[in-house]
């Protein structure tokens, strides 16, 4: 076996629980339990080999993957195969109708095992490949939820008043619209894997039910797009923590419903493909740092009226708690919850972030729900033509604008303003430190 060849391999495990599970997002994951299956839900894990070095990457129909989680799922998936914890990546999709990080033990264990397994099927699925590449904008698909007003406030999630992809100044900020995608070419009559990387936030579908688990657009678009290019299809989410995809939206450009949307993403995909392009270079290195950031302890002197609103949230209702969080001048119940979670948090917080390059391609993995501010900063700055984001999408990391206009995000994230731009700058940083 040449040491020098890349080799990939690929692996779909179905993770869809035969028992009801709590859904993920809004807080409410501990009522809002699925009645029944749209759509099957998967975790797909793709093994890079080099010579001596081997990684694993894995994207999951889920709301998001905890630090700890993860870390229990390298730990298991390092012992069964032997590639080092610091070589698996964990991402999710963030889906609203799939389970949610931290509702039941035994989808938990199941979930577990689902990824080890998935490690070894794409180990012995090795094959040596060749890489192609390619990007483009598709404006008019996504959106960030948040916009200015004439009075220099935030419109709050009033889909109705926004044209997709606009990049008009009134925008909280503009969206990244950009795909990228990237075809590994295998030999061995092996079929080809095709990564798509794309800032798309797959929100609760109003088609799908709000108490139904289903992948949302991530689904059909990988069944489509497999279809389309008979391709092993793997869809890892991008920065997207201040925007949304949702069948509510109704636009001018398009008005889908989620596996429509699916659909139509995968056919915009496969025009894309045509622009494809090999991409030099050999190799594989990555690079873990550990990274400190400051917690937003602004509001901890509003502790007392937090507890207060959160009480009659959980024993009344969220309409009544919202109400009561006005008169203190907080922007709903969720903040009252997160003010809360950050009175019983250090100054400081660590968080892990990663940056690999395959060949010619660069990676960066983090654990957060990065913006989209930050996804295009990366990405315009790296030193690599095609730059994926795999996200786990736990926790906010708004940008400066964020907090200025004090959205939904940056009012309940975890971190002090400038966050989000700390971590982007040490990304690129980490990245050309790799070439």
């Amino acid at each position: 076996m040449d040491k020098n060849v890349l080799r990939v391999g690929f692996a779909k495990i179905d993770i869809t629980p035969d028992y009801s599970v709590g859904l993920g997002g809004y807080a409410d994951d501990h009522t809002r339990k699925n009645e029944k299956v749209i759509e099957n839900i998967y975790t797909t894990c793709i093994a890079f080999n080099e010579g001596d070095e081997t990684i694993l990457m894995y994207t999951n129909d889920l709301l998001s993957c905890t630090p700890a989680m993860a870390k229990q799922l390298r730990k298991s998936i390092s012992k069964a195969t032997g590639v080092p914890d610091d070589k698996i990546y964990i991402a999710a999709t963030h889906c609203h109708n799939a389970p949610s990080y931290n509702i039941e033990p035994k989808f938990k264990r199941e979930w577990k095992a689902a990824c080890v397994k998935a490690a070894k099927q794409a180990i012995a699925d090795l094959a040596p490949a060749k890489i192609f590449g390619a990007k483009k904008d598709l404006w008019g698909m996504n959106c960030v939820r948040h916009y200015i007003t004439a009075e220099g406030t935030v419109g709050g999630s009033n889909f109705g008043t926004i044209r997709v992809g606009n990049p008009a100044v009134g925008y909280m900020a503009r969206a990244d619209s950009q795909i990228v995608l990237l075809k590994f070419e295998r030999e061995e009559g092996k079929r080809p894997v095709l990564m798509v990387n794309w800032q798309g936030h797959p929100d609760t579908g109003r088609e799908i039910g709000i108490l139904n688990l289903a992948p949302h657009f991530p689904g059909p678009m990988r069944d489509t797009l497999s279809a389309l290019t008979g391709c092993l299809v793997a869809y890892f989410t991008g920065a997207d923590g201040n925007m949304a995809i949702n069948s509510r939206i109704k636009r001018d450009e398009h008005n889908l419903t989620w596996r429509e949307y699916g659909v139509k993403m995968a056919h915009l995909a496969y025009d894309v493909m045509k622009e494809m392009k090999e991409v030099e270079g050999s190799g594989i290195a990555t690079k873990r740092e550990m990274i400190t950031v400051d917690v937003d302890h602004s509001w901890d002197h509003m502790l007392e009226q937090a507890k207060e609103v959160c009480h009659v949230w959980r024993t009344v209702g969220l309409k009544e708690g919202d109400a009561l969080a006005k008169t203190y001048d907080f922007s709903s119940s969720y903040q009252a919850n997160a003010i809360i979670r950050r009175c019983d948090m250090d100054a400081t917080d660590v968080l892990e972030i990663n940056a690999i390059r395959v060949g010619g391609i660069g990676f960066t993995t983090g654990s957060y729900e990065m913006f989209s501010e930050a996804g295009t900063f990366v990405k315009q700055n790296s030193p690599y033509e095609f730059t994926f984001l795999l996200t786990g999408n736990f926790k906010y990391i708004p940008s400066t604008r964020a907090y200025d206009y004090r959205c939904y995000e940056s009012d309940t994230g975890m971190y002090a303003r400038g966050t989000g731009e700390k971590l982007a700058e040490r990304y690129v940083e980490m990245l050309k430190e790799l070439q």
